[in-house]
């Protein structure tokens, strides 16, 4: 059991704090990025709010057993911040597959078989919600798919451009699809689940 974490974030030691802060702040912005429906705005406040709700909170803290504890524990309290903000915000929905339109509903329901076409793309929740996903996606999959889809260029091109082979090129892009309609389904079943949050 360890609590270096927990006791030095708890004491207000800033080193320990940068070093939880170091480990844990890229995947923890994507946790509430993706919660957040993809509004960055809305993101960056929650990120804050639930790093600064933790470094207040030392007696809570201090319950907790161990460090590896420390993460789940403050994505629960940006959560909690989030719904605080979603029922605030009664006047902004957030996305759901209720609010969305047939397009769109479509296209998830598809999303497992294949990617979106042209025309979902264009949809601004559409685009919306393939950002969540891109911004979900391993750097070099969503590269490979930027530069396929996006930009159009034949694997060939790709393969020159990133200095690889067309085996290679073509290996990733299958790879990239299956990672893209894996994070795309599992969009869509938090989107049924919580609403967005």
């Amino acid at each position: 059991m360890k609590r270096d974490w927990i006791e030095g974030i708890a004491d207000g030691r800033q080193d320990v704090f940068l070093s939880f802060y170091g480990r844990i702040s890229a995947p923890f912005l994507k946790f509430v990025y993706f919660r957040a429906g993809g509004d960055m705005e809305l993101a960056e406040e929650v990120f804050q709010e639930a790093l600064t709700r933790m470094v207040r909170g030392r007696e809570s803290l201090r319950r907790l057993q161990d460090d590896e504890l420390l993460f789940p524990w403050l994505c629960g309290v940006a959560r909690r911040i989030l719904a605080d903000r979603f029922r605030e915000r009664s006047g902004r929905k957030t996305v759901s597959l209720e609010s969305l339109d047939g397009v769109i509903q479509e296209a998830l329901v598809r999303a497992e078989s294949r990617l979106v076409t042209e025309e979902e793309a264009e949809h601004p929740e559409m685009r919306r919600l393939i950002g969540m996903v891109m911004s979900l996606l391993h750097p070099t999959h969503a590269e490979a798919l930027r530069a396929k889809y996006c930009e159009g260029l034949p694997v060939e091109e790709i393969a020159r451009r990133l200095g690889e082979t067309v085996k290679t090129i073509e290996g990733r892009l299958y790879r990239a699809r299956e990672a893209f309609r894996t994070v795309f389904q599992q969009v869509r079943q938090e989107l049924e689940a919580a609403g967005g949050i």
